[in-house]
């Protein structure tokens, strides 16, 4: 009669040997996947270099033309997520002519940089427009390009920011035709000027 009861101990106690020993698994893998976490948060505490788009921080007025037509607009570039990102927030009024009402264009682009020295942007605007960039710094660091991959459907964009002698912009956007890569002709056209001082860009000191 005492040979079941033995028999269910010992299945009782393997059972609950297995179920400490999937704890235990559990607990070692909790502890690496933190391991990992704490690792890679410490890492992504690391500021970009945002030294080559110094110039191009605060906020601009200006005004252009272009296929569109005359326009004036406002634009601010500013840095976010604790200097983890460079936000630009735009805003161009185009007057009524004789093809078009009075409106306006809003758009977002977020520049960032991914692992490695290379940087991009994402663009979003009130049309329902969305463009990724990548992003080209000139040697003298006075022209950063915005330019998007040819390799994606639809037309290809590039966008051009020039810095001037009086602190002022100057602004190009140019459009090639689907399947004719690099074959830009200019779109838009502006100068702007600085409204407020340029805020300075604070460099992280690099640890050896």
């Amino acid at each position: 009669m005492k040979q079941p009861y033995k028999k269910v101990a010992t299945i009782t106690a393997l059972r609950l040997h297995i179920f400490s020993h999937r704890i235990h698994i559990l607990i070692v893998l909790s502890t690496v996947t933190l391991f990992f976490m704490q690792g890679n948060a410490q890492l992504s505490t690391s500021k970009p270099d945002w030294s080559s788009f110094q110039f191009l921080l605060g906020e601009w007025t200006g005004e252009g033309s272009g296929n569109p037509g005359q326009r004036n607009g406002t634009f601010i570039f500013s840095m976010g997520l604790q200097d983890h990102i460079i936000l630009r927030h735009n805003q161009s009024d185009y007057p009524e002519t004789k093809t078009h009402a009075t409106f306006s264009h809003n758009d977002l682009m977020v520049i960032y940089q991914t692992p490695g020295p290379f940087f991009h942007a994402i663009y979003f605007d009130n049309e329902n427009h969305t463009i990724q960039y990548n992003t080209h710094i000139s040697i003298d660091r006075k022209s950063i390009v915005f330019i998007s991959d040819s390799a994606q459907a639809g037309p290809q964009f590039k966008l051009t920011y020039t810095s001037l002698a009086d602190d002022s912009l100057l602004i190009t956007f140019e459009i090639a035709p689907p399947g004719q890569p690099e074959n830009f002709s200019k779109y838009l056209e502006g100068r702007a000027h600085r409204t407020t001082q340029n805020p300075e860009i604070k460099s992280e000191k690099k640890k050896r």
